[in-house]
């Protein structure tokens, strides 16, 4: 199995081709399994990185033949390891009805936009990510909004909530096509806007209040809901 630069590696939550992933170069990583004719099996893993190589070694391995429905995966953890549940909280959207935090940030070319210069009677702003699939995703739907309205009714902007690496996001506009403003947060905005998962879209009034905030994204579903919302707006 091989890896290009077309596909982002992660492990865990790290990146492990940042610059290299948009680079152009071709193969970044290679993957090389052996398998053992007798039961199928793999036995011996080797990974080849930029920046590093690993084998390893794999004994005793034994098919699951559980069912489905049977398998409960805490009974494989080790006897040492404490389990914890976690009581699922239902966060209220605490920007709901406030006035936007304020921001001034600059795309890939180093162009500096500040929220306060954006002047129509309604305002979308998504924060993304190059490394999501959903937001790859609401790419199309985003460049056929921003033309469906008239600037001074509509406008919309999205926000890299995480990736610093100007060459990067300006690779990953022209790739995907992205006719809409694309600029990178800081910090301060990522936490002002409270982001901890993407895509997320707010929707502002002409007073930049946001009046609705949308978590992630279906294909027609949210399409439907972004403009839905919009109308209501206007």
């Amino acid at each position: 199995m091989t890896i290009y630069d077309d596909i982002l590696e992660l492990i865990g939550n790290r990146i492990v081709h940042d610059t290299l992933y948009y680079s152009g170069k071709g193969e970044i990583s290679r993957y090389d399994f052996w398998i053992n004719k007798s039961n199928l099996l793999p036995y011996r893993l080797k990974i080849e990185m930029p920046h590093y190589t690993t084998v390893d070694t794999y004994k005793n391995l034994t098919l699951n033949k559980n069912k489905l429905e049977d398998f409960i995966a805490s009974s494989y953890f080790p006897t040492d390891c404490p389990l914890k549940t976690k009581e699922k909280v239902v966060k209220k959207d605490d920007l709901l009805g406030k006035v936007a935090p304020d921001w001034v940030l600059t795309d890939s070319k180093n162009n500096t936009f500040a929220l306060k210069e954006l002047k129509s009677k309604i305002l979308m702003i998504q924060f993304t990510s190059v490394n999501c699939g959903p937001c790859k995703t609401s790419i199309p739907f985003l460049n056929k909004l921003s033309t469906e309205f008239d600037k001074q009714s509509f406008d919309f902007v999205a926000i890299e909530a995480f990736t610093k690496n100007s060459n990067v996001l300006m690779h990953y506009q022209e790739k995907n096509g992205i006719s809409y403003k694309l600029l990178m947060s800081t910090k301060d905005v990522t936490e002002n806007y409270q982001i901890k998962s993407i895509p997320v879209f707010f929707l502002l009034d002409k007073n930049r209040v946001i009046r609705k905030i949308i978590r992630g994204y279906g294909i027609e579903s949210t399409d439907k809901e972004i403009r839905e919302a919009i109308k209501k707006m206007l």
